[in-house]
C-alpha cells in the first residue's frame, strides 16, 4: 500500500513539474515597439532612393550574410571567442560591400539613422529601467 501511495505520488510531483514550464510571452508593447522599428525602417531605407541594381545587391548581400551568420552560429568546432570574431569581420565584411555600392551621400544618411536609431534605443533602454524602478518602489 506504501508503495503504491510512493509512485501515485511520484507520478503526480512529475506531472506538475512538467506543466511548470516558462513559456514566454511577448505583450502587445513590445510586439507595437517591433512594429514600429521595422515600419522606422523600411522608412528609412525607402529615404535613401536605392536604385533597382542597389536594391538587388542589397538583398543579396544580406541574403549571403544572413547564411554565413547562421553558419558561424551553427559551428560547433568554433569556441564563443572564435565566433565572436567572425561575426565582427563578417559585419565589416559587409559595410565594406555595402559602402562600395552606396553612393556618398546615402552613405552619410545612412549613418545619420543609426546615429538616430542609437539614441531611440537608448532612451527606450532608460525608459524600461525607470518603468521597473517604478513598479518595484509601488509595490
Amino acid at each position: 500500500m506504501k508503495k503504491l501511495f510512493v509512485l501515485s505520488l511520484l507520478a503526480c510531483s512529475l506531472a506538475l513539474g512538467s506543466q511548470a514550464q516558462v513559456t514566454r510571452t511577448v505583450t502587445s508593447k513590445q510586439k507595437v515597439q517591433s512594429d514600429s522599428s521595422r515600419k522606422v525602417h523600411l522608412q528609412q531605407m525607402k529615404d535613401l532612393n536605392l536604385t533597382k541594381d542597389q536594391q538587388a545587391q542589397m538583398k543579396s548581400m544580406r541574403q549571403d550574410a544572413k547564411s554565413q551568420r547562421d553558419a558561424i552560429k551553427n559551428d560547433a568546432s568554433l569556441t564563443q571567442e572564435q565566433k565572436k570574431a567572425k561575426m565582427k569581420d563578417l559585419e565589416q565584411t559587409f559595410k565594406a560591400k555595402r559602402d562600395a555600392i552606396l553612393t556618398p551621400d546615402q552613405i552619410s544618411k545612412m549613418k545619420e539613422y543609426k546615429k538616430e536609431n542609437h539614441m531611440h534605443k537608448k532612451m527606450n533602454k532608460n525608459k524600461q529601467w525607470k518603468d521597473k524602478d517604478n513598479k518595484t518602489e509601488n509595490q
